[in-house]
């Protein structure tokens, strides 16, 4: 796995569609299957994230909101106290540091990220 070169503090997967997250948590589950999944920073610390690819991938007002989504993941709430994640638009890994999950049973622990 190639991302476990990098060891991301951060994981952002910009793979929804429509506010359908199905395949990125599908796939996710195929990864969290592979050697060093849990041993990713970002996975330790529950900083993996699903986002709507409409915030990145659409021109207009939806890549400012995506752009701010994208700090709010980085850097925290606190980065943009008055900005928020569109609804529906991102999930967030919700285990607690360190807790782990069967592979299969990810998707259960991703909650909106507002």
């Amino acid at each position: 796995m190639q991302v476990q070169a990098f060891a991301p503090d951060v994981l952002v997967v910009a793979g929804m569609s429509g506010g359908s997250a199905l395949k990125p948590l599908t796939d996710l589950c195929t990864v969290a299957s592979l050697p060093g999944w849990w041993l990713l920073p970002a996975v330790r610390s529950s900083q993996v994230y699903v986002a709507d690819s409409a915030l990145f991938c659409r021109a207009g007002p939806r890549l400012v909101e995506g752009v701010e989504s994208l700090a709010r993941m980085v850097w925290g709430e606190e980065a943009l106290p008055d900005a928020s994640c569109p609804e529906r638009a991102v999930l967030k890994l919700s285990l607690r540091p360190g807790q782990r999950c069967r592979p299969r049973l990810l998707p259960n622990h991703f909650m909106p990220f507002a």
